[in-house]
């Protein structure tokens, strides 16, 4: 077995709102913090948005803790300027790969990367991130599965039958509402059910319950 890695660009990784929102959710203490955070990019609305940076701002004036609120004005009207759509899935990518390059052991750790398996042709999709150590990890990062589909599914698991590969499903959403969409894909004849079901024997799921645990208790979310 021989695979190849190349990490690729992500334009939507590098936006400064996106960065300080994930880096204010790393050091999150509580998950009433959390919870705000997350909340703005549950939000279609731009007023609604803004009532829960609001939240977040008062949250740090009730603390009474040192806090930088020009800058963090400054990042809201960023936020406020961009495409709910195109940078939420940024966040969470962010977000879960620092908790990772924090808390969890590897030798080495790819974002947004590409895949050639045996010298044959470069992987056209790139996985979110990959992490390397005595087992290769492949991980698809979903704000929310109710974007999951077939192909997520069947490039997550395309490489679970080698020796020493896992394959992790990480999303903010509940264990219960991921087998639900899996179940659905099923119900709809996108998958049938023996897939349905190796899905969900083979795959690790990481849910919203383990990225609060993770952030909130400093522990690696993937081991």
């Amino acid at each position: 077995m021989k695979f190849q890695f190349r990490e690729t660009f992500n334009p939507f990784h590098d936006e400064e709102s996106v960065i300080y929102l994930s880096n204010l959710a790393f050091n999150s203490q509580e998950d009433i913090l959390l919870d705000d955070i997350i909340s703005i990019f549950e939000m279609t609305n731009e007023e609604d948005r803004r009532e829960y940076l609001s939240k977040i701002k008062e949250y740090y004036i009730n603390k009474g803790a040192l806090f930088d609120f020009h800058e963090f004005d400054e990042h809201v009207d960023e936020f406020l300027s961009k495409n709910i759509g195109n940078i939420k899935g940024a966040f969470l990518e962010v977000l879960v790969y620092n908790l990772i390059r924090k808390y969890c052991l590897y030798n080495k750790l790819y974002k947004e990367c590409k895949v050639t398996y045996n010298n044959g042709d470069e992987k056209n999709h790139p996985y979110d991130i990959i992490s390397i150590s005595n087992i290769i990890k492949f991980i698809d990062i979903k704000f929310s599965c109710y974007h999951l589909k077939p192909v997520h599914l069947n490039d997550l698991v395309e490489y679970l039958d080698e020796e020493n590969v896992e394959a992790y499903l990480i999303s903010l959403d509940t264990f219960s509402k991921i087998v639900d969409q899996i179940n659905l894909l099923n119900f709809q004849n996108k998958i049938s059910e023996e897939e349905c079901e190796y899905y969900k024997n083979n795959l690790n799921f990481i849910t919203n319950r383990d990225i609060y645990k993770s952030i909130l208790h400093k522990k690696c979310l993937i081991n």
